[in-house]
């Protein structure tokens, strides 16, 4: 028995099937209810990929600009905001029904994530039950599933999935592995597919170490600078296609993001109590909080561990209203909003200590981690981590808390708090306005008007028109009939590459007063069709960065190749 779990292929194909059925038991709870209640940031993600998807249906892969949602306003939020990762969520709509398609799309993303922690730890520790207990205790981080499974904040989840890769291969760098430098710069490229605030937190954490670390140790490893340079240049190539789109249409074009500055901080006593209740709520869980309490236990272990439970601490304390987060409201760190986003960074620091403590306290107690207490010890892990802060969403999900099934909106207004959606009335959400993020990325002028540009207002010669329009991928196109000369100011938002087409022919569109397009019309019956121009360059860049992947892939496997 103990020789058929100490081989390596019989094991791994063992933990692959224990990831595959934990991620089952999340997600087919949810899944088997055919509806869902949406909050909070759900109507935002799920109208892109809508467009996606709806433009894929159309034959057009590039979505840049809102035509089918978000009330047909033109905004482009599929420019500024990371896209690749909702393309896998628009596929699956090809094939399951919508609500079916997105608990597989996450359910996806969390046995990976699983698989990464479980890899990552590995790597650092070479300890096949130290690194379960770390994928487990990462993986199931309250905090992470409030994100993913409850409040919805899509990009931000999958962006944590590849932290532990980032970090992992940060700490091979310093451990002077030659390769660490590829994995960086895979791990750092996936964030920014996904979430750029957490890649921007990601970057600040590391930069703090190093500093730490050269004041420390009183010199300048030149190697290790050397190594992070080689990975931040290649992680810029491979994220090329992600900041073409910034580099032509938002640096320097006053084009708004979501609210600047600190606009929502956790209290430190609320974050305390939701760990201690292991609620779905910002918090770390009662596992992770006990590491802090029983830190002084890592005392005789190796440096790493105690730096992973004084990181995960500080980190906790950032998050909080411990840190007068109103006193840097002008400063370049309010850029991430909203503070308690480094929990998922001090939860994955807390999980490496706690793996840690957890496998030695067995060892200590005559228990070693042979696969039946391993077992025993994940079930445990399981209950307290997932069903506990999931039972709430499972219950609301399957009930439907007495929410009538969202109907379509007959006026333009914002979509309720809490809406039950099905199978079924699943396009009436996209009717409504988005909650947060309707407005986000107009150009600022815009955001001033944003009403008669969401209720689609056209002036002609300033007087309020509303015009039928005809919507394809990336193109809004109106039919009007002009008695004379006329200056027609459209209800669709105006980028540096947004075009003008009156009648087959390209003109030069104006910015009108509220941010939208706008030209001079002659007399008669006219065509005008709005669309937008994909940068030349982005077509060679992305190229550029399939070519930069299979390099990475190359130098990561060439030796075996060889072989």
């Amino acid at each position: 028995m103990e020789k058929r779990f100490t081989n390596p292929w019989v094991r791994n194909l063992g933990l692959i099937m224990l990831f595959f059925i934990t991620t089952a038991l999340m997600i087919l709870p949810l899944l088997k209810a055919h509806q869902m209640i949406i909050v909070s940031d759900w109507t935002f993600h799920a109208s892109r990929v809508e467009e996606i998807f709806r433009n894929l249906q159309a034959g057009e892969w590039y979505t840049a600009i809102a035509t089918h949602t978000f009330q047909g306003t033109g905004v482009a939020s599929w420019l500024f905001y990371p896209t690749p990762m909702l393309y896998i969520w628009a596929g699956l709509r090809f094939i399951f029904a919508p609500i079916t398609a997105f608990y597989i799309w996450i359910g996806m993303f969390i046995f990976i994530g699983f698989l990464i922690d479980y890899w990552c730890m590995m790597r650092v520790v070479n300890n096949p039950w130290q690194s379960v207990l770390f994928a487990y205790a990462y993986s199931l981080l309250p905090y992470r599933i409030l994100l993913g499974l409850n409040v919805y904040t899509l990009a931000e989840f999958i962006a944590t999935l590849f932290i532990p890769l980032v970090f992992a291969s940060f700490y091979g760098i310093l451990r002077n592995q030659p390769k660490a430098w590829i994995a960086l710069s895979a791990g750092m490229a996936l964030v920014v597919y996904t979430h750029l605030l957490t890649a921007i937190i990601a970057v600040e954490i590391m930069g703090v170490i190093m500093i730490v670390r050269v004041i420390w140790q009183r010199h300048f490893v030149k190697l290790e600078w050397l190594r992070l340079l080689q990975s931040g240049v290649m992680s810029l190539i491979l994220v090329l296609p992600i900041l073409i789109p910034f580099v032509s249409d938002f640096i320097g074009k006053n084009i708004a993001t979501a609210a600047p500055g600190i606009t929502m901080l956790a209290n430190f006593d609320d974050v305390i109590k939701s760990s201690i209740g292991n609620r779905m709520q910002p918090g770390i869980g009662l596992a992770l909080l006990l590491v802090i309490v029983f830190s002084f236990k890592l005392k005789k272990t190796p440096t790493i561990y105690r730096l992973c439970a004084l990181m995960g601490t500080i980190l906790l304390i950032i998050s909080t209203s411990l840190v007068p987060w109103h006193l840097l409201q002008s400063t370049p760190l309010a850029i991430i909003q909203m503070p308690y986003r480094y929990l998922s960074f001090a939860g994955l620091f807390l999980a490496v200590s706690f793996s840690k403590l957890i496998y030695d306290w067995s060892n200590s107690h005559g228990m070693p981690l042979q696969p039946n207490v391993m077992m025993s010890i994940i079930v445990v892990v399981l209950i307290i981590f997932n069903f506990g802060a999931l039972s709430d969403t499972i219950t609301g999900n399957t009930a439907g808390n007495r929410l009538p099934n969202l109907g379509r909106a007959k006026t333009t207004k914002v979509i309720p708090d809490q809406a039950l959606i099905t199978n079924h009335n699943y396009s009436n959400q996209f009717t409504y306005q988005v909650k947060y993020g309707e407005i986000d990325y107009y150009p600022k002028v815009s955001q001033g008007n944003a009403q008669n540009i969401v209720n689609n207002v056209t002036y002609i010669n300033n007087r309020a028109k509303h015009l039928i329009k005809h919507i394809g991928p990336n193109k809004i196109s109106y039919h009007v009939n002009l008695k004379s000369d006329k200056i027609v100011n459209l209800p669709v938002l105006k980028y540096t590459r947004t075009t003008l087409n009156v009648d087959g022919y390209y003109i030069k569109p104006q910015t009108s007063w509220r941010g939208t397009v706008q030209a001079k019309i002659s007399a008669g019956k006219h065509t005008i069709t709005v669309g937008y121009q994909k940068s030349p360059l982005l077509i060679p860049s992305i190229i550029v960065a399939i070519i930069a992947w299979v390099c990475l892939g190359y130098f990561t496997f060439a030796n075996k190749i060889k072989r």
